[in-house]
């Protein structure tokens, strides 16, 4: 049997990112939530930057005939279109 990484968990993952980054939660209180604010600027800018790396799969990618390639450029498909709701180019 396979012994999985425990840090490629995508909920340590998530645990993780949130302790380097920080809450984002709104709470109300002015000079927390301005915190929180930059926070969740830095929460876009990482989202964008992996659906951007997901797209560029899909783009420069979906001609290639390698079933290996085939398949990563089908599963970065699954994920733009399946769980973000948008289809890579």
């Amino acid at each position: 049997m396979e012994k999985k990484d425990h840090f490629r968990e995508p909920k340590v993952l998530k645990e993780l990112i949130q302790n380097l980054v920080g809450p984002i939660m709104p709470t109300g209180c002015d000079s927390e939530d301005r915190n929180r604010l930059e926070n969740l600027k830095i929460y876009g800018e990482l989202i964008d930057s992996m659906v951007i790396d997901l797209d560029n799969i899909v783009f420069y990618y979906r001609d290639h005939h390698e079933k290996s390639i085939k398949n990563l450029v089908k599963q970065a498909n699954i994920i733009l279109d399946g769980i973000l709701g948008i289809e890579g180019e």
